[in-house]
């Protein structure tokens, strides 16, 4: 082995490990009857408040590294199904966390909306951001990057220690 490939994958195991320190430590909570709180790492000072936008209930989706050009960002994605009159809509929300200095700050939200009209079937909206597709980073890094979509929402936070009972 030489000296390139060693170090080369000494450097990707490092990437590897540091990049994913964050990982899995998101979660949601009910925190009131129209919100959810997105539960964020314990190294972040604040929580995300998450709108319900009509929905009985949120679903954690999960949570995905992303790699913009060298810019790396953890997305967790919320969601739900919001049931009118009218149609059926599946909403996912992406929450932006840039990752720099061994922290994650929340910097937007990227909402994403497949409806379908209740009587004719047909789809009135697709998916901005298809959630099934296994290249996040291709979809998502647009949207990350660009300063302001007709997608973006800003970032609700609530101060953790206002959130103790």
């Amino acid at each position: 082995m030489t000296f390139f490939n060693f170090s080369l994958k000494t450097c990707s195991l490092f990437l590897l490990f540091s990049f994913n320190v964050f990982a899995n430590t998101f979660r949601i909570e009910p925190f009131s009857d129209e919100q959810y709180v997105l539960i964020t790492p314990d190294s972040v000072s604040y929580n995300v408040i998450v709108d319900m936008q009509g929905a009985k209930e949120l679903f954690y989706h999960g949570e995905y590294n992303v790699n913009c050009g060298g810019d790396f960002f953890l997305v967790s994605v919320i969601q739900s199904f919001i049931e009118t009159m009218e149609s059926n809509a599946e909403y996912m929300e992406y929450f932006v966390f840039d990752m720099r200095d061994g922290g994650v700050n929340a910097i937007k939200s990227i909402v994403s909306l497949y409806v379908i009209d209740r009587y004719s079937g047909d789809v009135i909206e697709n998916h901005t951001i298809n959630p099934k597709l296994k290249n996040l980073d291709s979809l998502l890094c647009p949207y990350i990057l660009e300063k302001n979509s007709n997608d973006d929402y800003p970032i609700q936070k609530i101060d953790k220690t206002n959130m103790k009972g």
